[in-house]
């Protein structure tokens, strides 16, 4: 499957945390800290929890694999805006596991779990929306976390 917005949406996203996040608010966590952030996120949002692993120092980009979030060691890595990126990817495949949603990886799915998340951590800053249609970045704009919470608890 073509991932068709991706390159889209990490400009977007960039620009908007460029834009309207101070340093302070984006800096890079410690390792518990970033678990924490899951942790606290994943419990919020009535979701089971991925598992959080740490790649080598090399590693200079985070992913996702089911029920998995792979962050690196660098600055890049341990940004409140990546990690809640990475549980975006966890959130829409627990949708598409368990509500029958869409798998596209950046697709529109996941970019409203990714402006979801974005203004539950960033409540005054909405302005991603904004960022998102001006760049023209599809995203479902009434994305609510899947139906049967009972089947994704921890």
């Amino acid at each position: 499957m073509r991932d068709f917005q991706r390159s889209k949406l990490y400009k977007a996203e960039d620009a908007w945390a460029e834009k309207h996040l101070t340093q302070k608010q984006n800096e890079m966590l410690g390792i518990e800290a970033a678990r924490d952030l899951v942790d606290e996120h994943c419990e919020r949002l009535g979701i089971m929890r991925p598992r959080v692993d740490f790649g080598p120092h090399h590693q200079k980009s985070a992913w996702y694999l089911p029920y998995r979030i792979v962050l690196p060691r660098s600055q890049f890595g341990l940004t409140r805006t990546v990690i809640l990126h990475e549980l975006a990817h966890h959130q829409s495949y627990l949708r598409y596991l368990f509500a029958g949603g869409d798998r596209a990886d950046h697709g529109a799915e996941f970019a409203g779990e990714l402006v979801a998340n974005l203004e539950l951590h960033f409540p005054r800053k909405t302005s991603v929306r904004q960022m998102f249609d001006e760049r023209k970045v599809r995203y479902l704009a009434e994305l609510t976390t899947p139906p049967d919470r009972a089947m994704i608890a921890a």
